[in-house]
């Protein structure tokens, strides 16, 4: 299960402004927020989508700044919420690579498909 493991909430950044406002038919929500509803989801049953950040360390955030020219107080927010939370979402992004790496592991050994979260 992708999401197994996870803390609840778990904790991730969401940098940019766009939104996912529609899933694919038969597609199941596994993740949201109250500005995003879907910001993990999987389609049949071992395709998953997120819109958050898993990857996204202070480090990565500053210089996504620096490279896109983002900046103004969306950002400075993001980058502030990130850095008081550093330890919390580097734990939920460690748990989501885990999970994924379980469930690709399991898949490249002939393993039953993996369903679920």
């Amino acid at each position: 299960m992708l999401r197994g493991r996870l803390p609840s909430p778990a904790a991730f950044v969401h940098w940019h402004c766009d939104a996912i406002t529609r899933l694919p038919d038969g597609a199941a929500v596994l993740a949201h927020t109250d500005a995003y509803p879907y910001q993990a989801f999987r389609v049949g049953s071992q395709a998953w989508g997120v819109q958050f950040h898993p990857e996204a360390i202070v480090a990565n955030l500053t210089a996504w700044a620096e490279l896109t020219g983002l900046g103004g107080d969306h950002a400075r927010a993001v980058m502030q919420r990130a850095r008081e939370g550093q330890a919390e979402i580097a734990s939920a992004s460690r748990a989501v690579a885990a999970n994924f790496a379980r469930v690709v592991r399991s898949s490249a050994a002939g393993g039953k498909a993996v369903r679920g979260h």
